[in-house]
């Protein structure tokens, strides 16, 4: 099973990317091949309307690239910042550049982070989002705020709130399981 993880949060570090390389970690505990995309690091240009009608005549080389790894998927984590309760734009140009074919029937999980409150906003918007590519977001969701975090000298956050680390192992062991299930392989 391959998954894609979009963190689409415009800072580095960020509280978003620290939550998305975790949740990469122990989705490749349980066997899961993992692809990170950072839209702070390797942004995206701007969608055009032509993106989502023939995304295979998109001629520059990052979008390329980043369709390539969509098409690829089995099974995506998106994550964003509370963007003034809602996602980030760079995660929505990022899903304005491919069209539903991509997302039909395929597992979606949905991934925030907000300062100082823990806040859904950012995921439940998703959530709709991700039923119009008709793909299907999974009911666990992660929800972090600052307080989930400590910071490290070299500036980057490492998860320090248990019940957050007991809420990724579940977050990730239903995706993977709807993955199988959508895939056709059934439940072991």
């Amino acid at each position: 099973m391959r998954v894609l993880l979009l963190s689409g949060s415009a800072r580095i570090p960020s509280h978003t990317r620290s939550l998305i390389d975790a949740v990469a970690a122990e989705l490749g505990r349980l066997g899961a091949e993992t692809v990170t995309w950072d839209l702070a690091s390797d942004p995206l240009p701007d969608a055009l309307a032509d993106f989502h009608r023939a995304p295979e005549t998109i001629e520059h080389p990052e979008t390329r690239r980043f369709i390539r790894e969509v098409a690829r998927a089995d099974a995506f984590v998106w994550g964003s910042p509370n963007y003034h309760n809602s996602y980030s734009a760079r995660l929505k140009n990022a899903l304005d550049t491919v069209n539903y074919d991509h997302f039909e029937q395929k597992p979606i999980g949905l991934v925030t982070h907000s300062g100082g409150l823990v806040s859904t906003q950012a995921v439940d918007h998703l959530r709709i989002v991700a039923r119009g590519l008709l793909g299907v977001a999974i009911p666990t969701q992660i929800a972090s705020c600052d307080a989930d975090f400590t910071q490290e000298p070299d500036g980057t956050y490492t998860i320090a709130a248990p019940a957050l680390q007991c809420r990724i192992v579940r977050f990730c062991a239903e995706l993977t399981k709807m993955a199988t299930l959508l895939s056709g392989g059934g439940v072991s």
